[in-house]
């Protein structure tokens, strides 16, 4: 930076129209100076370190910021059964586990704090899914977070299978600190559980770079994923398992990424666009199987679910060093 010696009126005053034009062109010459298209003219004899001084400061963040995205939302409601939605339930678990974050000194933003899907940084409401998806992203990148949470429970055909997991993707330049991550909430959920009466499997840590695989394409985790190109395609019915409403991926060498939404027909190609990526250790974290009775039963107890959010809470205390 170019700094501009200060200047009284009368100094000033002396300068000839060619030297007053030069200062314009100077760095901060512009805060000094009224410089006009084709003349410069004296605003006041300021100098150099009281401009400075009035330039705001930038923001210096105080405390760590932890992303709590609520799966689903809106029409998308997830697995569900006899008087538990897994919309409703996910964002249950994220305003208790923010209210602890919060008593740490942890700063939380949640990707959605209603039943509608999620909202942009600037407020928006997502209209379909794929604009959920950027949504939920965009909002964490926009705050900064250290840490992106999703979470979810989980569904399948298969009625005895129960327990929590969760996933992370390898592909990321953190892939280590979320794989860690990923280890400690799951310890801190069951162990929670364990801790109050109630007890699920550890179904372990998994890697979403390949959540499914169809015709030699892999699919992952949408709102974990590296950026590349979105294409759009049909959606996925109410009540499947979480990550086939609205959080899946597909990624091949050049990252694409095929995601739910309702506006694709057989006739229509999909649209193409650009898929942003998280920009922060990130989980998505499946807490126990809605499609599972022990497993329902645990989730509709407000003494478990206050466990696992206290044991959630802890682990991202733990790994944010708080």
């Amino acid at each position: 930076m170019r700094l501009i010696p200060a200047l009284s009126l009368a100094s000033l005053a002396r300068l000839s129209p060619a030297s007053l034009a030069g200062l314009c062109a100077a760095t901060l010459g512009a805060v000094l100076l009224g410089c006009g298209a084709d003349r410069a003219t004296v605003v006041s004899p300021v100098t150099v370190a009281e401009a400075v001084a009035a330039t705001p400061a930038p923001r210096v963040r105080t405390a760590k910021v932890v992303i709590l995205d609520p799966g689903h939302g809106g029409d998308e409601i997830g697995a569900a059964t006899e008087g538990l939605r897994e919309k409703d339930s996910n964002l249950d678990f994220a305003l208790r586990i923010e209210r602890l974050l919060r008593q740490s000194g942890v700063e939380v933003v949640l990707t959605r704090r209603d039943e509608e899907r999620a909202t942009t940084p600037d407020g928006v409401v997502a209209r379909d899914g794929r604009a959920d998806l950027a949504a939920r992203v965009r909002t964490a990148n926009a705050a900064e977070g250290d840490l992106f949470v999703s979470i979810h429970s989980n569904g399948s055909g298969d009625t005895g299978q129960r327990g929590v997991e969760a996933y992370y993707d390898s592909r990321r330049p953190f892939a280590e600190q979320s794989s860690t991550l990923a280890r400690a909430l799951i310890d801190g959920a069951v162990d929670g559980l364990a801790a109050a009466g109630f007890t699920t499997p550890d179904r372990g840590v998994l890697d979403s770079k390949c959540w499914r695989q169809r015709a030699d394409r892999c699919f992952g985790l949408y709102v974990l994923s590296p950026e590349g190109t979105t294409v759009s395609s049909g959606s996925a019915p109410s009540g499947s398992a979480p990550s086939a409403t609205g959080t899946v991926t597909a990624v091949t060498s050049t990252p694409t990424t095929v995601v739910p939404t309702s506006t694709a027909t057989a006739t229509q190609p999909p649209a193409i666009v650009t898929k942003e990526a998280t920009a922060m250790p990130g989980v998505l974290l499946e807490l126990l199987f809605l499609s599972n009775d022990a497993d329902v039963a645990i989730l509709k107890s407000d003494t478990a679910r206050d466990a696992i959010a206290r044991g959630v809470a802890t682990a991202i205390l733990r790994q944010l060093g708080v």
